[in-house]
């Protein structure tokens, strides 16, 4: 709600909560640490590729090794330009070790999450909780947009929460500057919200048998009420995507929908039929958001926000190319647009609108392939969870709903850049987590 926690009074509380929260939960939670032993290794390996960009190098090392770092540490800092002694292999070391600091209190969020969600029922009270959160923001954000729709102009400030200016003159959306950073947050809370939605209901109907009237009326009880609630939320949280307008989120939004369709995990109806259950659900929600508005927004060309992004891409590649093994360190895009942005002379590119991309530039060789690699063992992992075996379909379906939302974020993240933003990265975390857990076994008997 802090605007994403941008600011420093938003993510350093953030990042001390998210490392507090993820040990106590990992420590205070039984389990076995081997299970996450192997993605505990591989993000330790990125922290030290983040790490290693902040120890001092010689002058005269960077020269021989690196020109181009040498060649903008003298345009960029006074003081090594005046007695080039030694640097970090980071052109920007403050940002860098903030970089460290979130990926740091991340990682922890991550596994103290995959720990306590391996108990039971905690998979459930996370994610309704999660929910419950992102349906009351929807609805602000919905509400928020409406009220604004009639104050947007030339010369019109816009102030969010009725106080807070937004910085660069446009319509924000809830309490995002960006609505493409919002959009990001949603894309990964929907899919989390869907997957409780069908938990519920599937235990709802395992519990009354497969008599269709007795389903029905199952659904005016307690739990019933539950679950359609569940249902109404994820709605809601998709109707608000796409009122965003932010396109990269609309077609992310799409691809996630026929995505859970077509790999949900049930035995039927047949994936035709639940195709065509994805498309009429993606009626509805463009329905009530507006087709003709949607339609104009993608036929818009008042804007240079792709031929932007073009522009931004060939700069990143510019620092690829110049900094291919270690990077220019992470989390200083923006400092090295100071000196390698070409082609958009008003405006200052501060990311690469390519998470991606930017990774390469930032991270080098080395740092991209800590990363790629540390995005393999995971994903192996998650794999290995769904083939558990374990007979709690409710844990199977928040499963399914919390890699739908990773998958989601990552097509979005093509073309944006939300996982920057720490809020939304603080929620990514979380779902990992979640996809990480190892579904509680059921106890024996002592008999």
């Amino acid at each position: 709600m802090s605007f994403g926690a941008v600011y420093p009074w938003g993510y350093w509380p953030l990042l001390a909560a998210s490392a507090l929260i993820g040990a106590g939960s990992f420590l205070l939670a039984r389990g076995d640490a081997a299970d996450l032993g192997k993605v505990a290794a591989v993000l330790a390996i990125v922290a030290v590729v983040i790490a290693a960009q902040l120890i001092p190098v010689p002058a005269a090392a960077i020269l021989a090794l690196n020109p181009a770092r040498d060649a903008f540490l003298k345009r960029y800092d006074v003081l090594y330009a005046l007695m080039p002694t030694a640097h970090a292999l980071s052109i920007s070391p403050e940002t860098t070790r903030i970089a460290l600091a979130c990926f740091a209190a991340f990682s922890v969020s991550l596994l103290g999450t995959a720990r306590m969600t391996s108990r039971p029922g905690a998979p459930r009270f996370l994610v309704a909780g999660i929910t419950g959160f992102g349906t009351l923001l929807a609805l602000s954000a919905l509400v928020q947009n409406l009220a604004l729709t009639n104050q947007t102009g030339e010369g019109h400030t816009i102030l969010i929460y009725g106080f807070w200016p937004d910085p660069y003159a446009n319509k924000p959306f809830g309490p995002y500057i960006n609505k493409n950073n919002y959009a990001g947050w949603m894309l990964m809370a929907f899919p989390l919200a869907f997957g409780l939605f069908a938990a519920s209901l599937d235990r709802l109907w395992r519990s009354v048998g497969p008599d269709r009237t007795a389903r029905f009326l199952a659904l005016s009880s307690k739990d019933g009420a539950r679950a359609l609630l569940a249902g109404l939320a994820s709605l809601v949280m998709a109707v608000s995507i796409v009122v965003s307008m932010s396109r990269s989120a609309m077609i992310a939004l799409a691809l996630t929908i026929l995505g859970v369709a077509w790999f949900a995990p049930v035995d039927k109806p047949k994936r035709g039929v639940r195709l065509a259950i994805a498309a009429v659900v993606m009626v509805i929600v463009a329905a009530w958001a507006g087709a003709e508005t949607i339609r104009s927004r993608f036929e818009d060309r008042s804007d240079a926000s792709m031929r932007g992004r073009l522009i931004a891409w060939r700069n990143a590649a510019h620092v690829v190319a110049n900094y291919p093994v270690m990077g220019t360190g992470f989390n200083t895009f923006r400092t090295a647009m100071l000196v390698y942005q070409e082609g958009d002379p008003d405006n200052l590119w501060e990311e690469a609108h390519n998470d991606y991309l930017q990774i390469a530039a930032e991270g080098g060789l080395v740092g991209a392939s800590a990363a790629l690699l540390a995005v393999v063992v995971i994903a192996i992992e998650i794999r290995g969870r769904f083939r558990d075996g374990s007979p709690s379909r409710s844990s199977l379906w928040i499963r399914a709903g919390a890699v739908a939302g990773i998958c989601a974020i990552a097509i979005q993240e093509l073309v944006e850049f939300s996982l920057q933003i720490p809020g939304n990265a603080a929620l990514f975390a979380v779902l990992v987590g979640i996809a990480l857990h190892r579904a509680p076994r059921p106890a024996l008997s002592r008999a």
